[in-house]
C-alpha cells in the first residue's frame, strides 16, 4: 500500500504550504480530543479506581473549550480574513457540535479501554493511533468541495507564522 503523503516519514505537516490555518487548528485538536485525551482519562482513572468519578472534570472542559470557541474563532479572523463570515454562515456552530461530538467520542473510548487489560489496551491504543491518523489525512488532504474552500481561503490568510500565533493567542500576547 502507498502511504498518502502526510503519513510518510519525515513529512512536515508545519512546513506544508497547502495547509491553512483551520486545518492546522483541527489537527490539534484530533490529536488532543481523539488520542490524547482517552488516554489521559485512563490514566487519571487507573490512579483513582473510579472512571465515573473522573466524569464531571471530564464535562467541565467540555463546557469550557465550547465556551472559548467564539473567541478562537474571532482571533482567526485576525489572520484568515473568512472566518467571520465561515462563522455566521454556521461554522462556529458546526465547530462547537463537531468539538463536541469528539469528545463525546472520547469518553466513550475512555469507557472502552478502562476495563481492558494492559496488552488488550495496548491493541486498541494502537487502534485509536491508526485512527487519529486517518482523521489527520482527511484534515490534510479534503475531498471536493472541501479543497477548493481551502485553495481560496489561503488567498485570504496571513502566512507569517510569527503573527499567526500572536493572533490566534489574542490578549494572552
Amino acid at each position: 500500500m502507498v502511504r498518502p503523503r502526510c503519513w510518510q516519514a519525515g513529512f512536515d505537516v508545519a512546513r506544508d504550504p497547502d495547509i491553512i490555518i483551520l486545518q492546522h487548528l483541527l489537527l490539534g485538536i484530533n490529536a488532543h480530543v481523539n488520542h490524547d485525551l482517552p488516554r489521559a482519562v485512563i490514566a487519571v482513572a487507573d490512579a483513582t479506581g473510579d472512571l465515573p468519578a473522573v466524569r464531571p472534570d471530564f464535562d467541565t472542559i467540555n463546557d469550557l473549550l465550547g465556551s472559548l470557541s467564539a473567541g478562537v474563532l474571532g482571533n482567526l479572523d485576525r489572520v484568515s480574513r473568512w472566518a467571520t463570515e465561515a462563522g455566521a454562515l454556521g461554522g462556529g456552530r458546526l465547530f462547537n457540535f463537531s468539538l463536541e461530538r469528539a469528545r463525546d467520542q472520547a469518553w466513550a473510548t475512555a469507557e472502552r479501554l478502562f476495563p481492558l487489560s494492559p496488552s488488550e489496551r495496548s491493541r486498541e491504543v494502537a487502534e485509536l493511533d491508526r485512527l487519529t491518523s486517518v482523521l489527520a489525512f482527511l484534515v490534510t488532504r479534503p475531498g471536493q468541495p472541501g479543497r477548493l474552500l481551502v485553495r481560496l481561503a489561503r488567498r485570504f490568510e496571513e502566512h507569517d507564522p510569527r503573527k499567526v500565533t500572536a493572533a490566534l493567542l489574542g490578549d494572552v500576547v
